[in-house]
């Protein structure tokens, strides 16, 4: 199957084949809590729209920074923004938090929709809006690579000690806080959770050890 490509206010956006699969993780989650399929459908729509209104966080400031090309991939595990390198720890630490920040603007603007007298359908559709934004960029925060957190860590790092010694600390970090998570989610039964910590801890685990190859060798 082949990715959905388009542009969007001037960003080449790619939809791989692989967002499917939060998609679908998404639907079986609704049909074991219950969900009607309105809602179900309802859910994938406003996560789709919550995770590409992310991404043009960090596009966006991306650009007000100069750094072209930039283009946005959604995928299984959400999204994923790339530019040129700003060469400065500053701006990629900001151009990371940008896309959080853009999520809670969007949970505020569905919180103002909420308080008006519309339709039920709308007014759940902005309730869903406030919760999956506040949920999503919040998570996104937790300090493990690779969310926005982890990214933070390793550029705020940068800003006091060489990169080299940064990028350890956060994989070192990230292990730590994914093995927690999953111990969190095992506990609460949140499978959905427990997967992506398996994911985080795994990725973590052989950053550190190419890591130590590549310092064994030097």
């Amino acid at each position: 199957m082949d990715s959905l490509k388009f542009r969007l206010a001037g960003f080449p956006v790619q939809i791989a084949p692989g967002a499917l699969l939060l998609a679908g993780i998404l639907f079986l989650l609704g049909l074991s809590w219950g969900w009607s399929f309105p809602y179900i459908f309802a859910t994938i729509g406003v996560a789709v729209f919550s995770i590409l209104f992310h991404e043009f966080g960090h596009a966006i400031l991306a650009r007000s920074f100069g750094l072209e090309p930039i283009s946005i991939t959604l995928h299984g595990l959400g999204g994923l923004t790339r530019h040129a390198p700003s060469g400065s720890a500053g701006k990629e630490l900001a151009i990371v938090l940008a896309g959080p920040g853009f999520g809670l603007i969007l949970a505020a603007v569905g919180l103002v929709l909420s308080l008006l007298p519309l339709p039920g359908a709308i007014h759940s559709v902005a309730i869903l809006i406030v919760y999956l934004n506040v949920l999503w960029s919040v998570f996104n925060l937790i300090p493990i690579f690779p969310m926005d957190g982890g990214q933070a860590l390793a550029q705020f790092l940068q800003l006091f000690i060489a990169p080299a010694v940064a990028w350890p600390i956060t994989w070192g970090v990230g292990l730590a806080g994914a093995v927690a998570l999953g111990i969190a989610a095992l506990v609460a039964s949140q499978i959905f959770i427990l997967f992506f910590a398996g994911m985080f801890a795994w990725r973590n685990l052989e950053l550190l050890r190419a890591w130590r190859v590549r310092n064994k060798r030097a």
